[in-house]
């Protein structure tokens, strides 16, 4: 005869954590506290009524806040002097500052953007009686700035390198197309003001000083 039929024991090999009573919890507390009050140290406070130093010491020694002596170059009662912070100093002893009247040109300076389209051209500077083009300088401008801009650009750079003589305003200075060699067509009309830098293709350019008008042929109107 077979046997009937019964549903195993259910086992497993997974031990679950008991939780802790609270007899467990309260103990491991009281332990922690016992280990915290072994580390204080109780000192009893015992008033001395002949003590060994005198009321003037002890009025020096625990005198108010806002009667410390102060140093020995101010009188009392009068606040030190604030010192002058480094931004002060600097600007007090800079020369420089605000004396750049192309500054709102800075902007347009390539070197100083990051993931904007940039350009570098070479500048032959034709300014003054006597231009020195033997050596170009080097600009980076912002490929969407406007050819007046790079004018500003080109003229801020110039002030900051404390070159000679000094400019003018931007409206007294043009760009030529100039060969490698720094020099230019005057026949050739110079770039327009209002275009923006990059529609040209060109990577020498010159920085022209716009000539007098001749007073006696009368006044030259530009429409």
């Amino acid at each position: 005869m077979e046997p009937e039929p019964h549903s195993p024991d259910i086992s497993t090999d997974v031990e679950f954590p008991r939780s802790r009573s609270y007899t467990e919890r309260k103990s491991e507390r009281l332990k922690k506290e016992r280990e915290k009050a072994s580390r204080v140290r109780r000192i009893t406070w015992k008033y001395n009524p002949n003590p060994d130093v005198t009321e003037a010491e002890l009025s020096e020694m625990f005198q108010r806040k806002t009667s410390f002596a102060r140093s020995s170059d101010t009188s009392e009662g009068e606040p030190p002097p604030k010192a002058p912070s480094l931004l002060s100093h600097l600007l007090s002893t800079s020369d420089s500052v605000n004396t750049n009247a192309f500054i709102e040109y800075s902007k347009f300076d390539g070197l100083t953007h990051n993931n904007v389209a940039t350009k570098q051209i070479d500048i032959y500077l034709h300014v003054g009686d006597n231009p020195c083009i033997d050596y170009p300088m080097k600009v980076s401008v912002v490929s969407s700035a406007r050819v007046l801009d790079f004018i500003g650009l080109i003229c801020w750079l110039y002030t900051n390198q404390n070159r000679q003589p000094p400019l003018k305003s931007v409206d007294h200075y043009h760009l030529y197309i100039a060969d490698e060699d720094g020099h230019y067509e005057s026949e050739f009309l110079p770039l327009e003001r209002g275009y923006i830098i990059d529609k040209y293709g060109f990577n020498t350019l010159a920085l022209v000083e716009k000539e007098p008008p001749d007073t006696n042929q009368g006044i030259i109107v530009t429409v």
